[in-house]
C-alpha cells in the first residue's frame, strides 16, 4: 500500500465521521499511560543524536513542571521533550519512538488518541504517527505540525486525532508508532503530552461511510487532475 493511499484513507475517514467522531467496535488496544516504563509489548525507543544516556525516549508525564493527563491521575500520560539529547548547549536531533504492541491489520484498523503541547510553548513542537509493517515498509499516516510553525501544535488544551488505516492484506501485522521527531531542539521543541490511544475494529455499519468518504476524495482528486 502506498503512502500516498494511507494519507488518503486517513482523509477520507475525517469526511465520512467528522472531527472528534466516535468509532465503536473490536477493541484491540487501550492505553492509558498509567506506568510508561511498565508498558507490555510496547518499544520505547530514544535514537537521537547525540542520545542523552541512559534517557528514554518516552517518560512518565510530568503534571508538576507541565500540564495533567487527558484522562485518569494526573502524570498519567507519556511524554517527551527536548532533553532526549546531549548535544552542546542542548542541541541536537531529538527523536523518540514509541510504538504500539504488533496488531493485526488485515481488516481496517482505526487508531486514536490525543495529545499536546505546553501552553503558548515558545519553542514549536511536531510528531508523526507511522505504521510499520511486520516484514514490510513503515509509512507516515499522520504528521502533526510537520512545518514545526509556532503554535502549530496544539498547546491550549488536548486535541483528538483519529486515523482510519484500511486492510494491509490478509494475514498482515505491524505497529502503530508515535515519533516525537526534531531536528534542530537549539530551535525547536519543548515538551509533547500523548494519552488514551485505542486501536479498533469499526462496525459492519460504518465500513459505508469510510467507503464514502474514501470515494468522494477520489473522485475529487481525480478532477483536480483533470483540470
Amino acid at each position: 500500500m502506498t503512502k500516498q493511499v494511507l494519507r488518503a484513507a486517513a482523509m477520507a475517514a475525517t469526511l465520512a465521521l467528522g472531527s472528534g467522531a466516535s468509532i465503536a467496535g473490536a477493541v484491540l488496544l487501550s492505553e492509558g499511560f498509567d506506568n510508561v516504563a511498565a508498558l507490555s509489548g510496547w518499544t520505547n525507543t530514544n535514537a537521537s543524536t547525540p542520545t542523552a544516556v541512559g534517557t528514554a525516549g518516552w517518560f512518565q508525564g510530568q503534571p508538576a513542571s507541565s500540564f495533567d493527563a487527558q484522562a485518569g491521575a494526573a502524570n498519567a500520560y507519556a511524554a517527551s521533550n527536548f532533553a532526549i539529547v546531549s548535544g552542546p548547549g542542548g542541541a541536537g536531533h531529538a527523536l523518540a519512538r514509541l510504538s504500539t504492541p504488533t496488531l493485526a491489520l488485515s481488516t481496517g484498523t482505526h487508531l486514536t488518541f490525543w495529545t499536546r503541547s505546553a501552553d503558548s510553548s515558545v519553542f514549536p513542537d511536531g510528531m508523526n504517527v507511522l505504521v510499520a509493517l511486520t516484514g514490510g515498509l513503515t509509512s507516515t499516516v499522520l504528521s502533526i505540525n510537520p512545518g514545526l510553525a509556532a503554535g502549530g501544535y496544539p498547546d491550549a488544551g488536548w486535541a483528538f486525532y483519529d486515523v482510519f488505516l484500511p486492510s494491509q492484506g490478509a494475514g498482515a501485522t505491524g505497529r502503530f508508532v508515535f515519533a516525537y521527531d526534531i531536528l534542530d531542539t537549539g530551535t525547536s521543541g519543548n515538551y509533547v503530552g500523548l494519552d488514551s490511544v485505542t486501536v479498533s475494529v469499526p462496525e459492519p455499519g460504518q465500513w459505508a461511510l469510510l467507503g464514502l468518504g474514501l470515494g468522494l476524495l477520489c473522485l475529487t482528486t481525480a478532477k483536480r487532475r483533470k483540470a
